[in-house]
């Protein structure tokens, strides 16, 4: 056991075997990164799919391009039979009643698992096509938080780490050869956590779209515009929905961008309240809204939304 343990810390005095370990936690370093970046991009795409069933309340009502993709993606994956590259098999009699004309639309739903067709690795690029069958635009990823993983691994952006990642998964799961610049361990940490970092990216871009689809379709509640901003709570004119101590507010900024803040505290006339309800309001309520930490930035024009509790998971975690 010490013998392995000095092996591990590099204080081994078999050469050979410092060399076998660290080309060991090499491939499996590879291989385990890649399969990250893999599952965790087919997971996106299947909540995706699957979050549109829930907002949408008929097929119909889904955005014209992710039922023309669902259809060409269903019809290659039924024609490919077992060949087809999906995550999860696909049930053939479900995906022919939800591509039928003749089924009703509230019947006729997205089979997920199709999104996931892919005929080659992840890169970037394959991953933003991906997602555009979804009607989710998927930008060039920021390198922003990531700066110190970059550096050490001598990359300039977080697509160009994946793309160097299939490569060398690549080479590993082809050509059964290990490179002569194998990554160190502390370089195989660097790439999880620029994968972590445009994964969390992907999911971001992914909640985005569907919070605006969710609008779209009237899902999100729309409670009021912000109207006044204090150091600490907001003034929202409220036309519609009940507001509790406790809710989590989304808002939209004039910018499109998302975010969420937990209600604290609610005033209306000048009185503390613990809920308002706006529904049968003939006129706008002015509703003071409070917030445990400081208002968010930025916030003059927003618009305040209410989520139903299934949808919850898209609140913005990242609140600024």
């Amino acid at each position: 056991m010490r013998r392995l343990q000095d092996d591990i810390s590099g204080k081994g005095s078999d050469p050979s075997a410092r060399s076998r370990l660290r080309r060991t936690t090499y491939v499996s370093g590879v291989v385990q990164s890649y399969g990250l970046l893999e599952q965790s991009v087919d997971s996106i795409l299947i909540r995706t799919a699957e979050l549109y069933g829930d907002i949408c309340a008929s097929y119909d009502d889904l955005p014209t391009r992710v039922r023309n993709e669902f259809r060409t993606l269903a019809l290659q994956s039924i024609l490919e039979g077992e060949r087809a590259r999906l995550r999860s098999p696909i049930d053939e009699s479900v995906v022919l009643l939800s591509l039928a004309p003749s089924t009703s639309p509230e019947l006729r739903r997205l089979v997920a698992p199709v999104f996931t067709r892919s005929q080659a690795n992840y890169r970037h690029p394959l991953v933003r096509e991906m997602f555009l069958r979804l009607d989710v635009t998927v930008k060039e990823p920021a390198n922003s938080g990531v700066s110190d993983e970059l550096n050490l691994l001598g990359k300039a952006s977080i697509a160009s780490v994946i793309l160097d990642l299939v490569e060398r998964r690549n080479e590993l799961a082809h050509a059964y050869a290990i490179p002569d610049d194998i990554l160190s361990s502390d370089q195989i940490i660097a790439v999880v956590n620029v994968v972590e970092a445009y994964l969390c990216d992907v999911e971001e871009a992914s909640n985005s779209r569907l919070l605006a689809e969710s609008e779209r379709v009237d899902a999100a509640l729309r409670v009021g515009p912000v109207a006044r901003m204090w150091s600490h709570a907001v003034g929202i004119d409220a036309s519609d929905g009940v507001l509790a101590v406790g809710d989590h507010l989304l808002f939209r900024r004039t910018g499109g961008s998302y975010l969420t803040r937990q209600v604290a505290s609610l005033m209306l006339d000048h009185a503390a309240v613990e809920h308002v309800d706006a529904t049968s309001s003939v006129t706008a309520l002015e509703v003071g809204v409070g917030f445990a930490g400081p208002a968010p930035r930025r916030l003059e024009g927003a618009i305040a939304f209410l989520l139903p509790e299934k949808l919850h998971d898209l609140l913005p975690i990242l609140e600024a």
